[in-house]
């Protein structure tokens, strides 16, 4: 695997994991969704908006855009 895939190549550890879940019936290696995560964060809409209030203020702080 390493030779096809060089660095990205997933480690023994992990192969192992996936295939004690794939016994237990799981069908994909994509991870499940996890709690907390914002998904609207990546909206199409509030992307233009962060992008505009950056032009406007390019000395904004990483606090000022969150609110």
């Amino acid at each position: 695997m390493s030779s096809v895939y060089g660095d990205s190549c997933p480690g023994k550890t992990m192969v192992y994991e996936w295939h004690n879940l794939f016994k237990q019936g799981r069908d994909s290696i994509k991870d499940d969704p996890r709690p907390g995560w914002l998904v609207e964060a990546t909206a199409a809409e509030n992307v233009d908006k962060l992008e505009k209030i950056i032009l406007e203020n390019v000395r904004l702080k990483k606090k000022q855009l969150a609110e």
